[in-house]
């Protein structure tokens, strides 16, 4: 697990463009930096299908019972 941690950093510091499979993110801005551009409709979307964060609770991308945002 260390070197795949240490291939990530290499590859964010060097500008590398990449994602991972199966991700290993604890907080939301490790989720942001993983969607990147597409974080506020994924944000978006997942406020109106999931206000109340019951879905997928467990990738603790979204605290529970977040107020929704305006549509």
């Amino acid at each position: 697990m260390n070197l795949n941690k240490e291939i990530v950093e290499f590859c964010e510091e060097a500008g590398i463009g990449m994602i991972q499979y199966l991700a290993p993110y604890t907080t939301q801005q490790q989720w942001k930096a993983h969607f990147g551009a597409r974080w506020e409709t994924f944000e978006r979307r997942k406020h109106r299908y999931g206000p109340l964060a019951i879905l997928a609770p467990g990738q603790r991308i979204f605290p529970k019972a977040s107020l929704p945002l305006p549509l």
